[in-house]
């Protein structure tokens, strides 16, 4: 038996192939209003999470050495903000950070032997709050190389009375630098290889 075909006219045939297209390319990559209403948020949302993330103002600083025991009031970071060098200025900024609400905090420091700083190096601040960042700078002179010592003394004014902590930095100078080292007398100078 002989099956019979049915030819079908080449204007179904044309709306059929475009119909297929139609479809492919909308499964491929079109999307719905709602879709792309949902991707415009999410961009957003991430772009608003970057923006968010504010510096942190202690950033670069190291926390300041205590030797007292128990809990302390206040956190004092530091930061060395010139290289230190023999006979010239190094400015050293210094951070105070409550842990909790304090009537007043009164900061003076005293250097070690080999280390001037001017007289009126003191500072006091009313009523800081818990986390609040209270900033002070001073400037220091070393008068030759080595490590130097400088104690902060912190006393914190509570409702149960005053209490003082002690709080040490360094500061390291190095030895002025020249070509030649100065136990040897040899030239630091890396020789060139081929």
């Amino acid at each position: 038996m002989k099956q019979k075909y049915r030819l079908i006219p080449r204007m179904c045939i044309s709306k059929i192939l475009l119909l297929g297209m139609m479809s492919v390319l909308t499964a491929c990559g079109g999307q719905s209003a709602a879709e792309k209403a949902a991707a415009e948020q999410q961009a957003k949302a991430k772009k608003v999470v970057k923006q968010v993330q504010p510096a942190d103002p202690l950033a670069g600083m190291s926390s300041a050495i205590t030797g007292s025991k128990g809990t302390v009031p206040v956190e004092v970071r530091f930061e060395l903000l010139d290289r230190p060098e023999p006979n010239k200025p190094v400015n050293v900024r210094l951070a105070f950070v409550p842990s909790t609400d304090l009537d007043a905090l009164h900061a003076v420091v005293k250097p070690s032997t080999g280390l001037q700083v001017a007289e009126d190096t003191q500072v006091k601040f009313d009523a800081p709050k818990s986390g609040e960042i209270k900033e002070y700078k001073y400037v220091a002179i070393p008068t030759a190389a080595g490590i130097f010592l400088c104690n902060i003394d912190v006393t914190v004014t509570r409702d149960t009375g005053d209490t003082q902590f002690t709080f040490t930095l360094p500061i390291p100078v190095p030895e002025a630098t020249t070509g030649k080292t100065a136990s040897s007398g040899v030239n630091n100078a890396v020789p060139a290889t081929k």
